[in-house]
């Protein structure tokens, strides 16, 4: 079974025009955060309640980590778009259970199925805090009607719909997971015991999306290595999320949804607008779920948290405004952070994944790497740099899965375990990781070779790099501020960091 990173070279290296590949793909991710905008503006309210959901939809479009991840080829953003897409059906057959709405309910809890496994833990938190805010003052009418016949005939409905369009998303294939590739990458294999053996062969509809679920049941068992303030950990961290949501979202969108939230709790509202509080407290209840997970790669994976947060605060700042007798000020402060959010966001551009706060200080990266600083985004500006500053010969260890033999680069070799010298190009996460992979630096298939021992990286730590890259600094060469990536041998070579640029056609 080829790898990940392969079948990604596959695709990006079909012809020669890498970046025009690369540009296609990702723009098949831009209407899916337009999607997210809108969806944002209807959950908000849309016309009936205009100026909360415009606030809504202003916040979320500014928030970097969104529009970073809005930029890849992934389905992170179209996952938001999604969930979101459910949670807008979900208000609306809650307000009026008919079995029209029960049919849209279930093509949309389909299509965020078949986006993302993370609707199966991340949805029930939010969807019984809606409802329970929802009737939560009706509750001794409304509970009894949830076994009444026709009750039971909608959730039937919503059931039967969501499966056809899971199955649908599948090309309604019929098969066995036998047939299937039996490697789960480096997490395991296909079981050998229990219902996961005897099912294997049976034939049945939608085969790949059980497969995809025993691969994901491996890869949570199999764990994956984590980096959380300098830690690392195979099961992840319990504060992860919360950390990592705290340095990776902008202060103004912090104090947004703090003062916002706060504000919602504290008046009361209209009986219409009750299920916001649901959309607050369903967003603790998605955090709270996030936190179990032992899968610790990035604050993207909860990004759908932001267009819930912003709803609820969003709301929380206009009944403020309107229940106060300084409404201009109150509206005015509101608009200010989100005007100080998105001035942050134009100045990170283009380096939008890679943003922190300034909570973050100056050595971000010890904090948490992979997607949220270093995800392989480099290979394009190190084919730059090395066009403008030739050297002989170059160690070399990337992350991602741009292949480093098909870009313009010195004569490389794969970066050695042992004592180095010379000149060297290591990522941030491998660096961080203490991670040596591929013994061939042009072989895209599984690690050959990992190197974890805590004092791999000692004899480089100690020299500063010739020349670094920090989110939204240029480079300049000579003695960087901090030790990091250099040779064992100062008296006659110099090393190299290049870390989290995001150019054009960077890898996808």
């Amino acid at each position: 079974m080829p790898s990940p990173f392969a079948a990604g070279d596959g695709i990006f290296q079909r012809n020669p025009d890498y970046i025009r590949n690369v540009t296609q793909a990702r723009l098949g991710t831009l209407p899916w955060y337009w999607a997210c905008l809108v969806l944002t503006w209807v959950l908000a309210g849309g016309r009936r309640h205009p100026l909360v959901a415009a606030v809504a939809g202003a916040a979320v479009a500014t928030v970097p980590p969104i529009v970073a991840h809005a930029g890849f080829a992934t389905t992170d953003i179209p996952f938001v778009a999604a969930f979101l897409a459910v949670l807008v059906v979900w208000r609306r057959f809650l307000e009026w259970p008919a079995w029209t709405r029960a049919t849209w309910l279930g093509v949309a809890m389909g299509a965020a199925l078949a986006t993302k496994f993370s609707t199966l833990v991340f949805l029930p938190p939010v969807a019984v805090a809606l409802a329970a805010s929802q009737f939560w003052n009706s509750r001794r009418e409304w509970l009894p009607t949830i076994v009444r016949p026709a009750s039971l005939r909608l959730l039937a409905i919503v059931t039967v719909i969501t499966l056809a369009t899971l199955w649908g998303s599948y090309g309604f294939r019929v098969g066995r997971m036998a047939d299937l590739p039996p490697a789960f990458s480096s997490y395991g294999t296909y079981p050998t015991s229990g219902w996961p053996a005897v099912v294997g062969q049976w034939r049945i509809p939608g085969h790949e999306f059980v497969h995809g679920l025993l691969f994901l049941d491996a890869h949570t068992a199999a764990g994956h290595r984590s980096h959380l303030l300098g830690e690392f950990s195979q099961r992840g961290f319990l504060f992860y999320y919360p950390l990592v949501l705290a340095v990776k979202t902008p202060l103004p969108f912090i104090a947004f949804t703090i003062v916002g939230c706060c504000a919602l709790s504290l008046r009361r509202l209209t009986p219409s607008a009750e299920w916001v509080r649901g959309l607050a407290i369903g967003a603790v209840g998605l955090l709270a779920v996030a936190m179990t997970s032992p899968i610790n790669i990035g604050v993207r994976h909860v990004i759908v948290l932001y267009p819930l947060l912003a709803v609820a605060a969003a709301c929380g700042w206009v009944r403020w405004s309107e229940s106060s007798r300084y409404p201009r000020t109150i509206v005015a402060v509101g608009a200010g952070l989100i005007a100080a959010q998105a001035v942050l966001l134009v100045n990170a551009v283009p380096y939008q994944s890679a943003y922190y706060n300034a909570l973050a200080g100056r050595e971000p990266s010890n904090i948490s790497s992979d997607s949220d600083f270093d995800w392989g985004q480099d290979g394009l500006a190190l084919e730059a740099y090395f066009k403008a500053h030739p050297v002989p010969e170059l160690q070399l260890q990337l992350q991602g899965t741009v292949n480093p033999c098909k870009l313009q680069l010195p004569p490389f070799t794969a970066l050695s375990v042992s004592p180095v010298a010379g000149w060297i190009a290591v990522s941030e996460r491998i660096y961080r990781l203490n991670r040596v992979g591929r013994a061939d630096p042009c072989s895209l298939a599984a690690d050959e070779r990992q190197a974890y021992s805590c004092d791999w990286n000692a004899g480089i730590r100690a020299w500063d790099p010739h020349d670094r890259r920090e989110p939204g600094s240029k480079s300049v060469p000579g003695p960087a501020s901090r030790p990091s990536w250099s040779s064992a041998t100062p008296s006659t070579s110099r090393g190299l960091a290049i870390d989290s640029l995001a150019p054009r056609g960077a890898s996808g």
